[in-house]
């Protein structure tokens, strides 16, 4: 009996601690695939970031390029308009010299005279 005994209790023990390892191996399998889970999504989700993050810088440089070249053009469209009212001017001053030196008289373009009827003050 008594061995009867022994051999149960050897049995329950073993079938104790295997069955504490069943379920020790049972909750880090669920654990690990929760975690597999989280992990997945923590990724994910930091990538996400990182891809808005650039496709915001991408948007702020073309926004800056787009208002650069606006810039460049009033610019340019200034600079034009300065370089063609500086060619007016230049024409005039060579017509007159150019009429007064064959002979046309005064180097005003608008003769003294008439120049009187547009004053109101006489000078």
């Amino acid at each position: 009996m008594k061995g009867a005994a022994d051999y149960a209790n050897g049995l329950a023990q073993n079938t104790l601690s295997l069955d504490q390892q069943i379920y020790s191996a049972n909750q880090t399998n669920a654990y690990n695939k929760l975690m597999g889970g989280i992990t997945l999504g923590e990724n994910a989700a930091a990538q996400t970031g990182s891809l808005g993050q650039g496709y915001t810088n991408s948007a702020i440089n073309a926004m800056v390029g787009g208002a650069n070249a606006s810039a460049a053009g009033t610019v340019g469209s200034a600079t034009a308009l300065a370089n063609g009212l500086g060619s007016i001017g230049n024409a005039a001053s060579t017509y007159g010299m150019y009429n007064s030196l064959m002979g046309g008289g005064s180097i005003n373009a608008i003769p003294e005279a008439d120049y009187m009827q547009y004053n109101s003050f006489g000078f």
